[in-house]
């Protein structure tokens, strides 16, 4: 814990005293409020209605000369605060590519790009993130590293090169993670867009038995004037010893703008779990939400959310049941 608020503070200092002398700095973020009535299987927690944690992003920017940059997210969320991402990015040392170097942010999935936990909800159509993310197939993964970020004709390339033990400094090995995707419009097929994004990751330590991670999610996106639909499918893959666990997951959501204000949007994902080729649990997420402009930056979002795990008795690896209403303002400045 330390450590880990003395790396705060360090970056902190070092991204504060350091701004006069940069040329161009560049501010953004969002905020996210709210409050929730969930109704929970435990009947310690039936009807919960809370204030939800205060989410925030913050994002900022600084041209330090021509081709380097340095970025850096703080981000506060259940109640914690953190420096997600701190990194050097060099665009004039590889022919149309960008050079990222220290604690980087690789996006699993469409959802990694807009995951509401840390207050992105402005491109979220929903409050909360499908089965996929509460699962840990999509989400931002972030580790320290570098990656490369290019563009091949339609095609955006995303690639990175880390520790091997996400979310962590060092891993005690010399295994990394390696992890691409790529992106980008279907030039035949207007409005149409695919994304594909992979990872392999071994956990473990010198000596110390199998930790190893592969996931991979594809993303389809249609976009027809108000009405989008996207389909998710994710697989994921954890070793850990001799137990081997496998996610097989489809997320499909669909969107409609009724006018400049407000939109609906509804969002059926699941995630089958699996233990040693032997089913464990399913679970499943529905979610329906309505979202009302406030102003060009703020939005008014209400959800519903119905959540439902099949599993064994023996399996008590995912979260319960439950259903209920959700509300938020999300501002983006």
């Amino acid at each position: 814990m330390k450590k880990t608020l003395g790396y705060l503070l360090a970056s902190l200092v070092v991204v504060f005293v350091a701004m006069p002398a940069f040329a161009e700095i560049e501010w953004s973020g969002n905020v996210a409020v709210g409050i929730e009535n969930i109704d929970k299987a435990d009947p310690l927690t039936k009807e919960n209605l809370q204030f939800t944690d205060a989410l925030v992003n913050l994002d900022v920017k600084a041209e330090i000369a021509d081709g380097v940059t340095a970025v850096a997210q703080i981000r506060q969320a259940d109640s914690l605060l953190e420096t997600r991402k701190v990194a050097v990015e060099l665009s004039d040392l590889i022919p149309n590519a960008t050079l990222m170097v220290g604690r980087v942010v690789f996006p699993m999935g469409k959802e990694a790009d807009s995951q509401t936990e840390g207050a992105n909800m402005m491109k979220n159509a929903m409050i909360g993130n499908s089965a996929l993310y509460d699962q840990g197939v999509t989400g931002q993964l972030v580790d320290y590293g570098m990656a490369l970020k290019t563009t091949m004709g339609a095609v955006n390339c995303l690639l990175a090169l880390t520790n091997g033990n996400v979310g962590a400094a060092r891993d005690n090995n010399s295994d990394k993670a390696m992890m691409i995707r790529l992106d980008g419009d279907v030039p035949a097929v207007e409005g149409l867009s695919l994304a594909a994004s992979y990872m392999t990751n071994d956990a473990a330590a010198t000596n110390a038995p199998k930790n190893e991670t592969t996931n991979m999610v594809i993303d389809a996106a249609y976009a027809m004037d108000a009405l989008t639909v996207g389909v998710t499918y994710g697989d994921g893959e954890k070793e850990v010893g001799t137990t081997k666990t496998e996610k097989d997951c489809l997320a499909i959501e669909a969107s409609y703008a009724m006018n400049d204000t407000c939109s609906v949007a509804v969002r059926q994902s699941k995630v089958k779990i699996s233990e040693n080729s032997v089913d464990t649990c399913e679970v499943t997420k529905l979610q329906v939400g309505i979202n009302y402009k406030l102003a060009d930056n703020t939005l008014l979002k209400v959800e519903y959310v119905d959540n439902k795990n099949k599993e064994k008795p023996t399996n008590l690896k995912t979260d319960a049941d439950y259903d209920g209403i959700k509300a938020a303002i999300a501002v983006r400045f």
